[in-house]
């Protein structure tokens, strides 16, 4: 009888030790996350509105097309504030890459961002769909391949 009571005894203290590092795992995790503060490991859960990259979730990736539904001379006339919108919003990070469409139709912008909201607004205030220049189509994608250099792209 003594010989199952220390058994059993045994097998208790193994169990409640083993919760107590399985809480503390949790615990480091938790902090790690909540933190930012992680370096190669990175635990996710799904979450029903993209947030901007952090522990490795990256922004959501779009190729953003723009088709003139003007003439060009009217495009042209828009140009020097259509290419100070870019600049500002390559310097917010959200722009990664554009340029015009051959043959000269439009132009294609490639865009990351946490917020598809905030995209539209930023597209919206294009000189050149506000002036009805040019319409916009969005198409999001999540990169699975990328070239040598790219792979920060890559969700």
């Amino acid at each position: 009888m003594a010989v199952v009571v220390g058994v059993a005894m045994g097998v208790a203290v193994v169990v409640v030790m083993r919760m107590v590092v399985a809480m503390i795992v949790v615990m480091v995790v938790v902090i790690v996350v909540v933190r930012g503060g992680h370096s190669g490991i990175c635990i996710t859960m799904p979450s029903a509105r993209p947030r901007a990259r952090r522990c490795g979730i990256l922004p959501g990736m779009y190729v953003v097309t723009l088709t003139y539904v003007k003439p060009l001379e009217e495009v042209d006339a828009l140009m020097n504030d259509h290419v100070a919108w870019l600049k500002r919003h390559y310097a917010s990070g959200m722009f990664l890459a554009s340029g015009r469409q051959v043959p000269r139709v439009g132009g294609v912008i490639l865009a990351r961002s946490g917020d598809r909201a905030a995209l539209d607004a930023a597209l919206a205030a294009d000189p050149f769909v506000r002036h009805g220049a040019a319409r916009v189509e969005v198409v999001e994608f999540t990169p699975s391949m990328t070239a040598r250099g790219l792979e920060a792209l890559k969700g």
